[in-house]
């Protein structure tokens, strides 16, 4: 007698998230460097879509906690956004306030806007300028996705 055993994929499920929505939309406004995304959002030039996944993600050089993506424009038709950032969920439970807070700062920083000499919106995504932002590097440490990490978030 043989038993056969399936192992069954639990596909990734995406949804809008109101509570990274929130967090988010607080940093552009309140975050000196977010200031220009804050206008450009407020002009209703770009919007901006958060999700949470179910999905724990890895790469090569590890967990990813999130992630920023810019929309193609021949995509546009089926997501109404410029830009989504996605948070992890299983590679978030641990994670502080501050650390949340960190994160979508962090994903927020990818997102490049500017008006090109032509008068044109120009969307972008940006690269870290070392291996995370040289911003938050220098604000909160190399560690600061660190499970348990002890942190306080402001907004200087």
């Amino acid at each position: 007698m043989y038993t056969a055993f399936f192992i069954m994929r639990i596909p990734e499920v995406r949804i809008i998230s109101e509570e990274y929505k929130k967090i988010g939309m607080e940093l552009i406004e309140k975050h000196p460097a977010l200031e220009v995304l804050n206008r450009f959002i407020k002009a209703k030039a770009i919007k901006l879509i958060f999700l949470e996944s179910t999905k724990e993600k890895k790469s090569t050089l590890g967990t990813v906690h999130a992630d920023c993506e810019k929309i193609a424009d021949s995509k546009r038709w089926a997501i109404d956004a410029d830009f989504v950032i996605t948070v992890y969920e299983p590679n978030v439970k641990t994670f502080s306030e501050a650390q949340l807070k960190i994160l979508l700062l962090h994903e927020l920083m990818h997102i490049g806007i500017e008006r090109t000499e032509k008068g044109d919106l120009k969307k972008y995504l940006v690269p870290h300028s070392v291996q995370d932002f040289r911003y938050i590097l220098e604000k909160y440490g190399l560690d600061w996705s660190s499970p348990f990490q002890q942190l306080e978030f402001d907004f200087d």
